[in-house]
């Protein structure tokens, strides 16, 4: 690693980004990953219920554009949480959405260190509701007065 008095220049730095990516690519959580998702991609049944829940996605995402006011409304919206449910419940689909929250786990605890390294009010974006954002500076929005577990000051 290099000192913290030592001045980088942005090759040096996409190098060291590079070298950090390829660690994470070489990880246990990655292999798990990637194991999983090839385990899903060769699972028939899986396949199946996906093929089938991405038409009826489909379907349901034309219907939504009118809302409860189009004729197949209910019937669509409940066929398509039918067919999640359904594609939920397959243990191949469960492991492979516990491998890809790990992943997406690793990749956020990354984040944050290199964000906090950087400054403490530096915010991490998640798309993932039960990974806390972390980096502090909440306190310019969140509204809970660091109920959330942010630093507010």
């Amino acid at each position: 690693m290099l000192k913290e008095e030592t001045v980088l220049d942005a090759a040096t730095l996409l190098a060291e980004a590079g070298e950090l990516s390829e660690l994470i690519c070489r990880s246990e959580t990655m292999a798990h990953y990637i194991a999983c998702k090839k385990e899903l991609e060769q699972d028939r049944e899986a396949q199946r219920k996906i093929s089938a829940f991405q038409i009826k996605k489909d379907e349901y995402e034309e219907v939504q554009r009118f809302g409860k006011w189009h004729p197949d409304y209910e019937r669509v919206t409940k066929e398509t949480r039918q067919l999640k449910r359904e594609l939920e419940r397959l243990e191949v689909v469960s492991r492979f959405k516990q491998a890809e929250f790990k992943l997406e786990e690793l990749l956020f605890e990354v984040s944050k260190i290199i964000a906090g390294a950087v400054s403490d009010t530096i915010k991490v974006p998640s798309d993932h509701p039960l990974l806390s954002v972390g980096g502090g500076g909440c306190g310019t929005g969140c509204g809970t007065g660091g109920s959330c577990g942010c630093r507010t000051s």
